[in-house]
């Protein structure tokens, strides 16, 4: 634990631990484009509901999911928002 400890500050992030690398690496991995079976390999998850609690959205997450909706349906009358503020994604 000494080496991780002295790691930690050299890498200006002393106190973190372990489980620090496994919590912020799943969504990197995710948002890099990684499939969910590959990062669950990675990680270590067994199971895909652990891997969900990891695996965070974040509101650009969902501007980009409605603004690819939008792209892939260029002629519908129906458009796709997402609020930063309250977290949800509208049809107009």
């Amino acid at each position: 634990m000494k080496r991780w400890r002295r790691a930690c500050a050299l890498a200006g992030c002393p106190g973190s631990i372990p489980h620090d690398l496994r919590r912020s690496a799943v969504p990197t991995f995710a948002w890099a484009g990684v499939t969910e079976h590959v990062v669950m390999k990675l990680s270590g998850h067994k199971t895909p509901s652990v891997f969900r609690r990891h695996n965070t959205i974040s509101a650009s997450d969902l501007s980009e999911a409605a603004e690819k909706l939008d792209a892939a349906n260029p002629d519908s009358i129906v458009t796709v928002a997402h609020s930063a503020a309250t977290g949800t994604v509208r049809t107009a």
